[in-house]
Parts: C-alpha cells; structure tokens; sequence
C-alpha cells in the first residue's frame, strides 16, 4: 500500500482520458513560476501530486487518511494561435470527468474523490509569459499501511533496524515492532564490539 502507487495510478488514468499530445507526470508538489515556464514550453502538460495528508486514524494494525490531491493544468500558446486560457478550459472538462467518482483502480483507495473543484491561477506574471495555470483539487480517503513491509524490513542493512517486544508481567507479548533506527550514511559509526558511545 502506497501513496506513490495510487499517484501513479492517478497519472496512468488521467492520461488515457486527455488528448495523446497533453503530457502528463507525477509531480512532488507546488512549484514556482520559474518552473511553471519551462512546462509551458512543452504544454500543454498535467502535474499530479500528493498536497497533503490530514483526518489520519488507526484501525486494524491499519492507518487510513484523508489525502489531499492536486492535478495542475499548465498550458502555453496553442497550435494556430490558440490562448494558454482557452487551452487550459478545453482540458478541464475531460480532466474533471476522469477524477470524479474515480478510485483509480486501487483497493486503497476507501471512497471516491470528494470535494471536487478547479482554481483559476491566473496572474498578471503568468500572463505575461503567456502561461495559464488551472489547479484541479480534491481529498480522497486512502489507506496507506502501518509502516514498513517485511519485504522492506528484510531489506535493511544490517544494524539499522531494531526490534522491540512488549510484554505485561505474565510474558504475554502485547506488541513486536522493528523500526529503522538511523541512515545509512551513519551506518559507519555504529559499534561492532557491542560497545556504546560514551
């Protein structure tokens, strides 16, 4: 279970819903408007990024939230002269109908899109660079594990993990936990002769 792997099934569905000759990509988040300008250059173009994580619980040795998801329309000068608004508008529809009601394919995914809506981030800096900037939003409850996979623990250097067992007085064990306990690049000053660091 993996935000990675439900932003990735967002871009997968998003770009089969959009024209063959908008690109789009996963994102790591809000950019500026340097950035902004070196998409337009390629445009018109989608970036779907994970905004957020609010509403977090616990159940079942599970931990579910409510993740807030972006998908940026950034658009330049169409083909034959076409506006970088009229491009962007011309992609929201379909782009709007491909989010709605979609849980993308993934189990993790506990309920549909909520909250639904597209921002105009329109400016007159924006504008001037001939550059239209739409940000489509919503917030999705999403199940998103609780912690580490055994697959992920076994794969951890040696002396970077630690177990832990708790127990009440009569033995019975409560809980066992192995969590990661400094970066790799530490991994060198760690004791071999069993000893601490004074």
């Amino acid at each position: 279970m993996s935000l990675v792997a439900v932003r990735d099934a967002m871009v997968a569905a998003i770009k089969t819903a959009l024209p063959p000759a908008v690109s789009v990509a996963a994102h790591a988040g809000r950019f500026d408007e340097a950035e902004l300008a070196r998409y337009a250059v390629a445009s018109p173009t989608v970036l779907v990024a994970c905004l957020g994580v609010v509403g977090v619980s616990a159940r079942g040795g599970e931990v579910a939230a409510d993740v807030l998801w972006g998908a940026f329309v950034v658009a330049g000068p169409g083909k034959r002269g076409v506006a970088p608004q009229a491009v962007a508008l011309a992609l929201l529809p379909p782009l709007l109908a491909c989010i709605a009601g979609n849980r993308w394919g993934r189990e993790e995914a506990e309920t549909r899109p909520e909250a639904l809506k597209a921002d105009n981030l329109y400016s007159a800096k924006l504008d001037g660079n001939a550059v239209a900037l739409w940000a489509a939003s919503w917030r999705q409850r999403i199940t998103i594990g609780g912690g580490l996979t055994q697959e992920e623990l076994d794969a951890l250097p040696d002396f970077l993990s630690c177990g832990l067992t708790q127990a009440d007085h009569g033995g019975t064990v409560l809980d066992e936990t192995v969590f990661p306990v400094r970066p790799a690049d530490d991994a060198e000053d760690t004791p071999t002769d069993g000893g601490t660091d004074q």
